[in-house]
């Protein structure tokens, strides 16, 4: 027989084991309930194909991309309506989604559309939960043509992943610190961007990235990443762009883009305008027998300026200084330049000291220092501004001048002054390319592996560099240092072409570099 000591020990302990049963049950049952409240689920809803021809194709396509890819964010149970209902051929409206997803225990839903117009393709899609009456996540792009629609759904489904699992989805697209910069890389564009700049095109008190290539010109969400196209304006296909500046020359508070362009097959200018009007790229002004040029003056202010072809050359000897404004260009004056510099290949700064120098950008594409006596004071060893832009004579010029030795010139890039570490002395910011070996042997034969941008800064005997950004895979076609902010967060844009196989195009890496003061 027990003792009565025993058989109260033996009674108690069995309550301890069945009050922490029922507490383990307890939390099972707890855990199960909560894991249950945190298991989101979306409901795919078929796009809407805004078009005259359904194209069902299409729309299963996008449906297939949107189901494989947000299933491998494996954050949420996805469900597609053409999989739950494979006879039904109507298309849901927002509520009427929200109730076939709350009736399959689901708590968001994914509406979209893509709406097809003279060859333009705009993909709009929205994430919804079943309780809000408005979307918690929007997402519209444009897609430049018919092959770049997959490419955007793919890019879509990355920022649904990231905005669904709230995780980056491109790991890539978080900044990253090097050096004196920290650097945001976007996805690639299947276009080979040759010129770049930088504003607030369509006054939403943010800076837009103005692009083109031989003859479009893109304008880019740069907030977002992947950037978002926001409007894109052809060019015809025998312009040639080969520069391009925004500034608002007019002070009316919307950037106009200065476009330079030459006739592909007979050389002269046919420069244009553009301006943001009712959603888009406008052109405003056409044909213009100018290379424009948006200078930026030593005292802050920005001047338009424009050269001219000359008869005998490609370039005028002087340059107009230009005002634009009632859509009309006017010129101002005229102005003599450096010798054997032209609209892109010369500016002033205070380098050396509180007099103004010139900074001149040679044939050969080595850097002079110029004094305002035009004397030397110093000459690169290093080539700089190298670029594969070329411009041909145009065919009157040469039936006028027969003799002429060079029928073709290899435009300079761009050059860029500015006060970088605010000690009141300019500094010079400029690209460095890498040139594939025997490249430079050969005049019409230009290729490029990397580069960098530079910085140059005057140490008393020479210009050094101050900083260079890391080293960018792929041939920089262009570059603009910029105020981000509006308040001093100052950045380095730069396009980076690359061609990976012989038959492929081109494409263009956008990187965007923060200086860090």
């Amino acid at each position: 027989m027990f003792h009565k000591e025993s058989i109260s020990i033996v009674t108690k302990t069995l309550s301890t084991i069945a009050a922490l049963c029922i507490l383990m049950g307890l939390i099972v049952l707890y855990n199960e309930h909560a894991l249950a409240q945190d298991q989101n689920g979306i409901l795919i809803v078929p796009f809407t194909i805004n078009d005259k021809i359904q194209q069902p194709l299409l729309k299963k396509m996008i449906g297939d991309m949107l189901f494989t890819r947000l299933n491998a964010g494996h954050c949420m149970t996805v469900k597609e309506y053409r999989h739950m209902h494979p006879q039904a051929s109507e298309t849901l409206d927002v509520e009427q989604a929200k109730k076939v997803a709350q009736n399959n225990g689901l708590t968001h839903i994914l509406v979209g559309s893509v709406s097809i117009f003279g060859g333009q393709y705009s993909i709009d899609a929205h994430i919804w939960t079943i309780h809000d009456q408005k979307p918690y996540f929007s997402h519209s792009v444009m897609a430049v043509s018919e092959k770049a629609v997959i490419p955007e759904i793919h890019q879509l489904c990355l920022r649904l992943n990231e905005a669904i699992c709230k995780k980056s989805s491109n790991p890539q697209a978080s900044k990253e610190k090097i050096g004196a910069f920290t650097y945001e890389i976007f996805p690639r564009l299947d276009v080979a961007i040759q010129c770049l700049s930088v504003a607030d095109v369509n006054q939403d008190n943010r800076p837009e990235l103005v692009a083109s290539d031989n003859h479009s010109v893109y304008l880019f969400d740069l907030s977002t990443n992947p950037l978002n196209l926001l409007s894109h304006y052809d060019a015809d296909n025998t312009h040639n762009i080969i520069w391009l500046d925004a500034a608002d020359m007019d002070n009316n508070s919307r950037p106009e883009i200065y476009v330079t362009a030459v006739h592909r097959l007979e050389g002269h200018l046919v420069s244009f305008v553009l301006e943001w009007h009712q959603d888009q790229l406008n052109v405003i002004l056409h044909d213009e027998p100018y290379y424009f040029r948006c200078y930026h003056r030593y005292d802050g202010t920005m001047q338009l300026i424009g050269q001219k072809q000359a008869m005998t050359h490609f370039f005028a000897k002087k340059v107009c200084l230009l005002k634009y404004y009632g859509q009309k260009l006017f010129v101002d004056t005229v102005q003599a330049i450096p010798p054997d510099s032209h609209f892109a290949s010369f500016h002033q700064g205070n380098f050396t000291g509180p007099e103004k120098d010139y900074v001149i950008v040679r044939p050969n594409n080595q850097i002079e220092i110029l004094d305002h006596a035009l004397r030397r004071k110093w000459l690169s060893e290093t080539l700089y501004a190298e670029s594969k832009k070329m411009i041909i004579l145009p065919r009157q010029t040469a039936q006028k001048a027969p003799h002429q030795e060079e029928s073709f010139k290899y435009l300079n890039q761009r050059i860029q002054v500015a006060d970088v570490d605010s000690d009141n002395i300019d500094e010079i910011i400029v690209s460095e390319q890498n040139a594939v070996s025997g490249s430079r042997l050969f005049k019409r034969y230009r290729q490029f592996q990397s580069g960098m941008i530079t910085c140059l800064k005057w140490n008393g005997l020479g210009m050094i560099p101050l900083w260079k950004t890391p080293k960018i895979s792929g041939y920089i076609s262009d570059y603009i240092w910029f105020d981000k902010t509006g308040k001093g967060t100052m950045c380095v844009a730069v396009a980076a072409i690359s061609k990976k196989f012989v038959f492929k195009s081109a494409t263009t890496q956008i990187l965007l570099f923060e200086y860090i003061q």
